[in-house]
């Protein structure tokens, strides 16, 4: 049987005046008496009332074609039609099988029966299935469809959809788009389509995603595992819930009670939220943060993180496996390579392992221990120690302080201020800069130093020792004197760089210092004396008569 349009049938129309036009929407009427009167009402959003219009009924012609407005001048809100043959007795409005919504954004509330509703290609609609086994079809445009009771089918197609399936066993297709499908209570079929879908309290039932059909997520009151093609899950609700993903890179969440999430294949952000949590990355290099309590955080293999954001205060070492002070509880660590904490003033100790260790805001004490180390303070004065290996420490504030380094590698400072290895108590052990940011000048000591300039106009200088000299893009100034050794300029760019030789006996122009160098092949070394000799490569003794200065 056909569905009846009844008192809690809505329809909005698009705002314009509608006296005399044709509604957006094509019923055939039949089975009624003739002449029909209907009536019409209009509903004020802003007293939640409904009131008439003039007149007692209003006729709306036409019983097999369009029906159109033929009394009042109608401005679009919201309207209920009823139906009122001659006799007074309600009969309702008969419609065929299947309703396609006219161009405008409509509001459609459902009936007791099967409805077929299709909504306009552009509009952005709301269709209510109300009781029966619904097939309910938004077109293109951002719809929100809702079956209610019965098994239905929700089709969102093109657009940012909202699918609520109500009670029953439904089917929610989501189509093109970022969508939000929730099935509700039953066994529901979920298909989300192109685009950056969510699945929301999902119960029993199943959820398809094919290849490439964007970015994912599933928020579940119970426990849950990742199907394929989905990588994201947040748990909600209360309960201790399980959360487990799959062989893609997914972000797990948890909810604030005891969690147990497990990553397995893929590098994985896992999160616990507040309670005392169980995380496990498994495979790949995973990122995990147990938040509020007292977690136990299992690395697996990979090259895995830990993370532990906030202002507290973290004191953690790599090397142990109790329960150690993280500020948002005792966490107990295991197969944890790296470390990233927040703005408290943290203590933090690596392994044997390569180890990357960033501390965020606050003073800080970073050790890496052995292993090939990564040190970054960030913010704040910071103390930082690499200990045996070959580490880098990321400096940016004139109160970071490296120590330990003599003799334990070949460690490298990466700096976004001036640097002066020198400053032996300050940067001491160190042999190789890189400036980056704003820092602009870099200075070695008398070990071999590589000094390495950013985009920038650099100032280097390699100082005793065996010297590599790297100036980047900008127009660098390659400084050179007395006692300097033996420095290499790897990248000197003619009439854009220039090299400053001071304190040379009898060297005050380019025609002198030329008397002390020789090309060799695609090189010009000069040699003055005491050991004191400079190798600049890829140029020309002609290029380089212009570039040199003596003061």
């Amino acid at each position: 049987m056909p569905p009846i349009l009844d008192a809690r049938t809505y329809v909005q129309l698009d705002g314009a005046d509608a006296a005399g036009q044709v509604w957006g929407l094509q019923w055939t009427v039949s089975g009624l008496g003739s002449p029909d009167y209907y009536e019409v009402y209009r509903y004020d959003q802003s007293t939640g009332s409904w009131s008439d219009f003039a007149g007692a009924y209003h006729f709306f012609g036409g019983y097999t074609g369009a029906i159109s407005i033929g009394r009042d001048s109608v401005i679009g809100q919201v309207f209920e039609l009823g139906a009122f043959p001659s006799s007074g007795s309600p009969a309702g409005l008969q419609v065929g099988d299947r309703v396609v919504l006219g161009s405008g954004d409509f509001l459609v509330m459902g009936f007791n029966d099967d409805d077929l509703w299709t909504g306009r290609r552009g509009a952005h609609d709301e269709i209510y299935g109300g009781f029966g086994n619904d097939t309910l079809n938004g077109g293109w445009g951002n719809d929100t469809i809702d079956g209610g009771a019965g098994d239905d089918r929700l089709i969102g197609e093109a657009g940012n959809d909202s699918l609520y399936g109500g009670t029953g066993l439904d089917t929610l297709v989501g189509g093109a788009g970022d969508d939000i499908l929730d099935g509700g209570p039953g066994i529901n079929l979920l298909v989300g389509g192109l685009g950056d879908d969510t699945y929301v309290g999902v119960d029993a039932g199943a959820i398809v995603e094919l290849p490439g059909g964007g970015r994912d997520l599933v928020l579940s009151s119970q426990s849950w595992q990742l199907t394929a093609n989905i990588e994201d899950l947040h748990l909600i609700g209360f309960g201790a819930l399980d959360g487990t993903g799959n062989a893609m890179a997914n972000r797990i969440t948890g909810n604030r009670d005891a969690n147990h999430i497990w990553g397995l294949d893929g590098n994985d952000i896992l999160a616990g939220a507040a309670g005392d949590d169980v995380i496990e990355g498994g495979n790949g290099a995973d990122t995990l943060n147990g938040g509020i309590g007292h977690d136990t955080l299992i690395g697996g293999n990979g090259i895995d993180t830990v993370l532990f954001d906030g202002n507290w205060s973290v004191w953690v070492n790599l090397s142990l496996t109790g329960p150690q002070s993280t500020g948002h509880g005792a966490d107990q660590l295991n197969g944890i390579e790296n470390i990233v904490t927040g703005g408290g003033h943290d203590r933090l100790t690596g392994n044997a392992l390569a180890n990357f260790i960033n501390s965020g805001a606050g003073d800080d004490a970073l050790d890496g221990g052995a292993g090939n180390d990564r040190l970054d303070g960030g913010a704040g004065a910071d103390t930082m120690t690499g200990g045996a290996g070959n580490d880098i420490y990321h400096v940016g504030n004139t109160g970071d302080r490296i120590v330990g380094g003599a003799g334990d590698g070949i460690d490298r400072i990466i700096s976004t201020i001036n640097i002066d290895l020198g400053r032996v108590a300050i940067y001491g052990g160190v042999e190789h800069v890189t400036l980056s940011g704003a820092a602009f000048s870099a200075f070695g000591n008398a070990g071999s130093n590589v000094m390495i300039g950013n985009a920038g106009r650099n100032f280097l200088a390699g100082r005793e020792g065996a010297d590599q000299l790297v100036g980047g893009g900008g127009a660098d100034v390659f400084l050179f004197r007395e006692a300097f050794d033996f420095d290499t300029i790897m990248d000197f760019q003619d009439n854009i760089d220039t090299i400053r030789l001071l304190d040379f006996d009898g060297v005050t122009n380019f025609a002198q210092a030329r008397a002390h160098a020789v090309q060799t092949g695609a090189n010009v070394t000069f040699d003055f004396g005491g050991g004191d000799r400079l190798v600049v490569r890829n140029t020309t003794l002609d290029a380089l008569a212009d570039d040199m200065i003596f003061a």
